[in-house]
């Protein structure tokens, strides 16, 4: 059983269309994913960040180090915690 299998599973199913990721760490232990990304725009931040929020499976969603680089594009970091029941073995 991979614990990854659920967690990338929750992060398919709220990633904003526009919105892509470039980096990704996971630590089962703090039940923590810390994401790079980028967007198209401070709005399709804003979505993303509100997508995952209404997620039941994810706890918190921090954000931070917004910027824009040479081509306009919004780079930021988000960093999800999930609920304990998301990562406990279901048997199916």
């Amino acid at each position: 059983y991979s614990l990854q299998g659920p967690i990338l599973n929750e992060i398919r199913e709220a990633t904003h269309a526009r919105v892509y990721f470039t980096n990704f760490s996971f630590s089962s232990g703090s039940r923590k994913i810390d994401l790079a990304a980028i967007a198209p725009s401070y709005q399709a931040v804003a979505d993303q960040i509100t997508l995952l929020e209404m997620r039941p499976e994810v706890e918190t969603v921090d954000f931070g180090g917004l910027s824009r680089n040479e081509r306009g594009l919004v780079s930021f970091q988000l960093n999800i915690t999930f609920r304990p029941s998301l990562l406990q073995f279901r048997n199916q």
